[in-house]
């Protein structure tokens, strides 16, 4: 077969990742970057279900003739124009699982006969918008070793069970298309990085160096892979790809807990919401879910101005969990804060005539995006002393450049990714942390393909490859015209 590198995009990473690929198309064309939308007028950041393929539809949606089989995508929902079935939120690598499928009483003989993917299956449908159900489970604290000993298990019955679904799928008819996604090398990756990659966590935890639960997971899926190659016509394409890969997560608590603090402490001098530890040696007695041991952390003024994470809960809102949700009734108090993010830090200017309550005039736009600039770059790593700030992109070049198309976010923040850290420095504000670890892996732009066929040349070597370049490919692989809106191009070399 033939092998290459895929690199993402550099930021708004993980929340485009999927729609890049879908669609073919970049978050700049789409208009969609991610499933997190910010409200201006109610200083609101909602969280959806599913991306809303407002501009593109999937690929998938673009062969009427072929007969398409597409199973488990992530924040994807069914769509008109398939010329086959679509399955939804059985069990995907994102933790709010949108359940759905096309024809809709696929997905119920599907449970019947398979059951739900093991992680979900204490799980209880929460209401989301259009009278839509989501799936999700509780993450456990990377500190707690049996906990993810379970998780560890979990996902590997999980593995073969989707396997079993997968070849169930495969063949009820010869699709001309089978589009199926193992999620659960993602989960593991997220929640078991530690427990045999470097990280801190790794050695005081005092992990069993003989087990790898995570390397467990992995087997599992290659083994499910070996039983669908297997079943697969022996004339099939066939194109194994992930659009981003996980590294050591640097990216968690320096956006979701570590910005919001400093702006806050920017915007009110003299004042602290969340402290960190009173001890600085790396911490270890964090049962908790990382919500519940953050918000332990909140100072008097804390309490006093931040909203409560189980007020959000009760309200239904999905994003009560990210430190920087609590941060939202001060929105409009502030002259920048930190918008909610799966990836890097999101900075938001409280701009007059933009926001309800703006703060910041027009002219003074620029000035103040210097100002948070300086002092972003003057944050340093507690650890090491390294500076955490490594690139602060600006993305308006005029402060009311607010497009439809445009990211909600004026400045973007890309942290240091030598190594994870749990306590920074800053001046003036002081210092934040130590603060529990989240997640210990984390995303990282650089995914792979690989492929191999009859229609495809063996022993070849794909360079430079792009996520688009994977939707173009397989557009081209099934003999489809490719979109002028597509930026990606077919990279296999074709018999």
């Amino acid at each position: 077969g033939t092998f290459g590198w895929v690199n993402n995009v550099r930021y708004y990473r993980t929340e485009t990742s999927w729609i890049t690929f879908l669609t073919g198309a970049l978050p700049a064309q789409t208009g969609e970057w991610g499933h997190v939308q910010y409200d201006p007028k109610r200083y609101v950041a909602e969280e959806h279900s599913a991306y809303g393929f407002i501009k593109y539809p999937p690929f998938y949606a673009l062969m009427p003739e072929q007969r398409v089989a597409v199973f488990d995508p992530p924040l994807a929902r069914p769509v008109d124009g398939v010329n086959g079935i679509q399955v939804m939120g059985w069990g995907t690598e994102v933790n709010q699982c949108l359940r759905m499928s096309r024809p809709e009483h696929l997905m119920d003989e599907l449970l019947a006969r398979h059951g739900p993917h093991p992680m979900f299956e204490a799980s209880q449908p929460e209401p989301a918008a259009n009278n839509e159900e989501v799936y999700s489970y509780r993450i456990p604290s990377s500190y707690d070793l049996p906990a993810l000993e379970t998780l560890r298990d979990r996902l590997v019955a999980g593995a073969g069970r989707r396997t079993q679904l997968m070849l169930d799928l495969l063949q009820r008819e010869p699709w001309d298309l089978f589009l199926g996604v193992f999620s659960e090398t993602h989960t593991a990756s997220h929640l078991l990085w530690h427990t045999s990659q470097d990280h801190p966590l790794q050695g005081p935890l005092n992990m069993d160096h003989n087990a790898d639960p995570m390397l467990d997971v992995f087997k599992s899926v290659d083994a499910g892979l070996g039983e669908i190659m297997e079943a697969a016509p022996k004339d099939a394409n066939v194109v194994l790809f992930s659009i981003y890969g996980i590294a050591a997560n640097v990216l968690d608590l320096p956006s979701m807990a570590f910005l919001p603090e400093l702006l806050f402490r920017w915007s009110f001098p003299g004042q602290q919401a969340l402290g960190g530890s009173e001890v600085e040696v790396l911490q270890l007695d964090y049962p908790g879910h990382w919500k519940d041991e953050m918000w332990k952390l909140r100072t008097p003024t804390g309490e006093e101005r931040l909203e409560s994470p189980y007020t959000q809960q009760q309200r239904g809102d999905p994003m009560h969990w990210q430190p920087g949700n609590w941060y939202r009734p001060l929105w409009p108090d502030m002259k920048a804060f930190a918008l909610p993010t799966y990836s890097e830090g999101l900075i938001r200017i409280n701009l007059q005539g933009r926001e309800r309550d703006g703060l910041v005039a027009p002219e003074d736009y620029q000035r103040t995006c210097d100002e948070l600039c300086e002092y972003l770059y003057a944050v340093k790593d507690g650890r090491t002393g390294k500076p955490m700030v490594r690139e602060i992109v600006r993305r308006k070049t005029q402060p009311m450049d607010d497009a439809a198309l445009g990211p909600p976010a004026d400045l973007i923040i890309l942290w240091q990714e030598d190594s994870p850290t749990d306590l920074i420095d800053s001046q003036p504000g002081g210092r934040i942390g130590p603060f529990p670890y989240f997640r210990s892996g984390g995303h990282s732009s650089r995914g792979f393909m690989a492929a191999q066929g009859p229609g495809i040349e063996a022993g070849s070597r794909l360079e430079s490859l792009q996520a688009t370049d994977l939707t173009a490919t397989l557009l081209d692989l099934m003999d489809q015209d490719i979109p002028s809106y597509i930026e990606g191009r077919p990279v296999l070399k074709r018999r």
